[in-house]
């Protein structure tokens, strides 16, 4: 969820716990809204500046009641899955599904000791960045390309989804190389 969207909702959160404590106050006081009513007015009709304020806090109360309501019918987007159509229907693969694939593969190598990584989406395709720590042994070109090869053609082949790019990046090199 974006940050703008939390701060809104946190707003509104105020908002109704204060409406909320009001309605407790009126439960328990019967009068205290007439009361409230009247130093709202007598407030209002003092300066022109306050009912400029509570005019705008007003307006923006229902701003936020309209942003949640709209906001409540508007499907999400699933940013974190890739969808397939076939002839029988849909296939959906999660971006965790094509991570895993990614670093099993990618570990499968000998001079590779350790791996993160990424998906990102491209339209209906997908790009993974891979971030890796090899070991000293390892000539980082050549592995560099053979891993990009096999992890697109694995995934390509596993889940049919388009991979666009494979990006390789070496973060750390290993003294000892690890044991077959």
């Amino acid at each position: 969820m974006k940050i703008y969207f939390r701060i809104l909702i946190a707003i509104y959160s105020l908002c109704a716990m204060g409406l909320g404590t009001l309605a407790v106050f009126a439960w328990y006081n019967p009068y205290f809204l007439n009361e409230q009513y009247d130093n709202l007015t007598f407030l209002t009709s003092q300066s022109r500046y306050s009912s400029i304020i509570f005019a705008t806090l007003a307006f923006i109360f229902i701003l936020l009641n309209l942003i949640f309501l709209i906001t409540a019918f508007v499907p999400e987007k699933d940013n974190d899955v890739v969808m397939r159509k076939n002839e029988q229907g849909e296939v959906v693969i999660s971006f965790a599904s094509i991570n895993a694939i990614a670093i099993i593969v990618a570990e499968r190598f000998q001079e590779v000791n350790d791996v993160k990584s990424k998906v990102i989406k491209i339209k209906d395709s997908v790009g993974l960045v891979l971030k890796i720590k090899v070991f000293a042994e390892a000539t980082i070109p050549n592995l560099a390309e053979s891993m990009q090869k096999k992890i697109k053609t694995t995934i390509e082949n596993n889940t049919g989804v388009k991979v666009e790019t494979v990006k390789i990046q070496v973060e750390n090199i290993q003294t000892s190389f690890k044991p077959n």
